[in-house]
């Protein structure tokens, strides 16, 4: 492309040579402008010629070095891209494998902790402490029992301050429930520490909609973790217990058949404690599904235990009309020798 500059009488022997360069990276159009002075008319088109092919070889290579520079720096923002997702790969499989190491710990705790479930509960009968099976005693007493081998472990498990277990009660159409609790820092009003007592939720407010943290817990079938009960605004004292202020909170669901809730398991850890962390949501949630099975062992116990009383009233009956008709027998033979 050839111009000539005619702005000016001492700018007519001058002349313009333009050269675009419009294939270069990043969408990008060069121009390329070279002035030469006309000094001898006779060659001006060959010097102009020459100057335009040597500016199109220039501007060639130009174009050449531009995509070389191009392609260098796009291989090395993906070798930082791929150097950064290899760091960040690692530190995720670094931090995979922590917490696998963790949850084994966990899991290898908790294991060794539940096992004690399994020991055999201690009565005091008339001739004093014995261990028994629990199939023998009263499906009452055995949950009772299991109950407080729970709370112990929780105490244990979650290092809280205190622990409850929260049970739904099948016979009352109300919302009540059966509370068993130990610790400092939760109560019930008019519920002694370490037996069972009922509590209900009220009524007006259950009409209105107003769910308490637990009842919250138990409709939701999930964990609940609040790191100060007293400013929940679902804290009902009467339902979830009476606490500290500044008290963490940990409630989780008891499951039965058919994945269905009959109750809760609550931990806290009192004035100002240390928040519940993710670890001791899943120690409490593998605590709380060997519990479950323990509980519903027990209640599970009911059916059998009654055919058991009932099997036992029958041949204690039985066993008194023998003795009944042994001594008449005895009493009538005595008599015939008598005579």
């Amino acid at each position: 492309m050839r111009d000539k500059i005619e702005n000016g009488s001492h700018l007519n022997n001058f002349s313009m040579i333009s050269v675009t360069l419009a294939n270069i990276p990043v969408h990008s159009v060069i121009v390329l402008r070279v002035i030469v002075e006309n000094q001898h008319q006779s060659l001006n088109g060959n010097i102009i010629d020459l100057i335009l092919s040597q500016t199109v070889l220039l501007a060639s290579v130009g174009d050449k070095f531009l995509h070389f520079i191009h392609s260098e720096v796009n291989k090395t923002q993906s070798l930082i891209t791929l150097s950064k997702t290899a760091t960040l790969a690692n530190e995720k499989s670094n931090h995979l494998q922590s917490q696998l190491e963790k949850n084994r710990k966990v899991h290898k705790v908790v294991i060794r902790e539940m096992c004690s479930l399994m020991d055999a509960p201690s009565v005091e009968l008339d001739e004093g402490h014995r261990n028994i099976h629990p199939a023998s005693l009263n499906p009452t007493i055995a949950s009772y029992d299991i109950s407080l081998k729970i709370l112990s472990l929780i105490r244990t498990l979650l290092r809280s301050e205190g622990q409850a277990i929260v049970l739904r009660d099948p016979q009352s159409a109300d919302e009540t429930y059966r509370v068993l609790y130990t610790g400092n820092s939760l109560r019930w009003t008019g519920i002694e520490q370490g037996v069972f007592g009922f509590i209900s939720s009220n009524n007006n407010q259950a009409a209105e909609g107003i769910s308490s943290v637990l009842q919250e817990v138990l409709l939701s079938n999930k964990s609940l973790h609040i790191s100060n009960i007293n400013n929940d605004t679902r804290y009902r004292p009467s339902i979830d217990g009476i606490c500290p202020s500044e008290t963490p909170y940990l409630a989780i669901p008891l499951r039965g058949r058919s994945g269905g809730v009959f109750g809760a398991i609550v931990a806290v850890r009192g004035f100002k404690g240390s928040l519940f962390n993710i670890d001791d949501v899943m120690a409490a949630e593998m605590s709380v599904a060997f519990s479950s099975i323990s509980l519903y062992w027990c209640h599970g116990m009911i059916g059998l235990h009654d055919k058991v009383v009932s099997t036992l009233n029958k041949m204690q009956s039985l066993e008194e009309s023998i003795k009944k008709s042994s001594i008449k027998s005895k009493s009538s033979i005595y008599k015939v020798s008598n005579s």
